[in-house]
């Protein structure tokens, strides 16, 4: 079956966006992909692939989408269909695109079910017909899901390739969000909360791995220093906001929850809860109860492994240490972590059983 399928080559400078439209495309094409105009030549001119269609970034550095189509008629490569993508279809984009061989526009935000529908019905590949009057609410929401935690699965791919690649410890966020969903869990249920669902736990504890995404915006000489300058500290504490832009780009409809508790905890997961945190220096109940509860368990889960063994002493020292702080965190969701002791110490004792933790 997959060597019967279309060849397309994904051609964008952005990895996360290589990697969101490899995961749309993945069952339906075969995907090549190049992370610039240059490499996309390369890889045309000397026919390295037989490519049956391009998606190509109209905004790329050094070589934009223009100047790939122009090299690609001044190298009589003319027989490839050309999807273009772009944040926004102008006029004058849309003048210069009819000159080539430009079949349609892609448009970013990403929205999976159009991009498919448009390339299976270029290609002439049939899929089952979804129209609103066949589909109930329940399955709106099961397809608005899906589409959120393919985009969080890709991001978190991408985020964990840079984390890697700067030897920088990615099993961190994946503790905290496990953390977080056991703190949230019980949070809804001391608070008798109805707005907030297993969905929405779900969501907001994946979110959680992504508060230092910033770091991604942050040169590396700063990030690796032990010893920063002012200047320095300045910079490094950028990442927070840096980190709450990165997410908002996300404009897709089917992620909007993500992105919003996503960029709000980026943003302020540094902040205290007497006010003397940054970048903003909320104070009080100014931070929500969420990014407060994710602020905790980034916090613990530094503070535990910072300890030769992991058990319940180690537990026990890492709570007084956030408790002693005083300002740092809001007392009543100390709390509550103390009191989901046992549900966290099942959580690490069952990582101990696949990893090298000490317990």
């Amino acid at each position: 079956m997959a060597g019967n399928l279309k060849k397309l080559m994904i051609v964008d400078d952005s990895e996360i966006d290589r990697e969101i439209l490899e995961e749309i495309l993945k069952d339906d094409f075969a995907v090549v992909k190049a992370a610039s105009g240059f490499a996309a030549m390369e890889m045309l001119v000397n026919k390295a692939e037989t490519i049956d269609g391009l998606l190509l970034d109209v905004s790329m550095p050094v070589m934009d989408g223009f100047m790939v189509l122009q090299m690609m008629e001044e190298n009589d490569i003319t027989d490839i269909p050309v999807f273009m993508i772009t944040a926004e279809g102008t006029k004058d984009n849309i003048i210069k695109a009819a000159r080539y061989n430009v079949k349609n526009f892609i448009v970013k935000p990403f929205d999976a079910k159009e991009v498919l529908q448009r390339l299976r019905t270029f290609f002439n590949i049939a899929a089952a017909p979804i129209t609103p009057n066949s589909q109930t609410s329940d399955e709106y929401h099961q397809d608005a899901y899906s589409d959120m935690q393919t985009y969080i699965r890709t991001l978190q791919k991408v985020y964990i390739a840079y984390l890697k690649n700067n030897n920088m410890d990615y099993s961190h966020y994946e503790r905290v969000t496990n953390i977080v969903k056991i703190l949230m869990s019980q949070y809804v249920i001391n608070e008798k909360l109805r707005d907030i669902n297993n969905d929405n736990i779900d969501v907001i504890s994946k979110a959680s791995f992504f508060i230092d995404i910033g770091y991604m915006a942050i040169p590396d000489k700063i990030l690796s220093s032990t010893s920063r300058t002012q200047e320095e500290t300045s910079m490094y504490r950028k990442h927070t906001e840096l980190g709450g832009k990165l997410i908002t780009m996300n404009r897709a409809p089917s992620c909007r929850y993500f992105v919003r508790v996503c960029s709000d905890m980026c943003i302020h997961h540094h902040e205290r809860y007497n006010g003397t945190g940054y970048p903003h220096s909320l104070k009080y109940q100014e931070n929500s109860d969420i990014t407060q509860i994710v602020r905790i368990a980034d916090l613990f889960d530094k503070i535990f492994f910072s300890y030769g063994s992991h058990g319940d002493e180690q537990f026990d020292m890492a709570m007084t240490e956030i408790a002693s702080d005083e300002g740092s965190c809001k007392p009543t969701l100390v709390n509550l972590c103390k009191n989901c002791k046992s549900k966290i110490m099942i959580y690490y004792k069952k990582l101990a059983i696949t990893s090298k933790i000490k317990m």
